[in-house]
């Protein structure tokens, strides 16, 4: 399904019909307009919030209430929440995505590549009946990997 994969050393491989791929461009410039037209969410572009408390957050000297508060704040919560930061000695750590330059006759990759270690995160790989034996390899197989999830 993916002209990218090189069957070489390949063991198998798994296939889904429902699973989409985004644009990540295309998503972040399309999807504060479509959250505000359908569900009225308020967006302040390049505001830093610089407090949050129970039912409201201080952001670009006003201050705004509401029932539900999502921060969205990437790595950085040692800025609004130091405290937890300091108490749960959070480790700040990034995904590397890869972006590739436009490839000549306008080849793509085609659908969303993943190995064993993404399997172990997301529950949609629950019902599978090999998901415990792969968790068990991939720890005896790296076992320093535990020690940086679970903090």
């Amino acid at each position: 399904m993916s002209s990218a994969l090189r069957p070489e050393n390949l063991l198998g491989a798994l296939w889904s019909s429902t699973e989409l791929t985004i644009d990540p461009q295309q998503v972040i410039a399309s999807l504060p307009k479509f959250l505000a037209s359908s569900y009225r969410v308020q967006f302040r572009f390049n505001t830093a919030v610089t407090r949050v408390e129970s039912g409201a957050l201080n952001a670009g000297g006003e201050q705004w209430e509401a029932n539900s508060i999502i921060i969205a704040s990437g790595d950085d919560f040692q800025t609004l929440f130091p405290e937890y930061c300091e108490r749960i000695a959070v480790t700040r750590c990034k995904l590397q995505m890869m972006r590739t330059l436009p490839q000549p006759r306008g080849w793509s990759l085609g659908p969303s590549l993943a190995f064993g270690l993404t399997f172990r995160h997301y529950p949609t790989f629950e019902v599978c009946a090999s998901l415990q034996a792969l968790k068990e390899r991939i720890a005896r197989e790296t076992p320093e990997l535990e020690k940086w999830e679970s903090t």
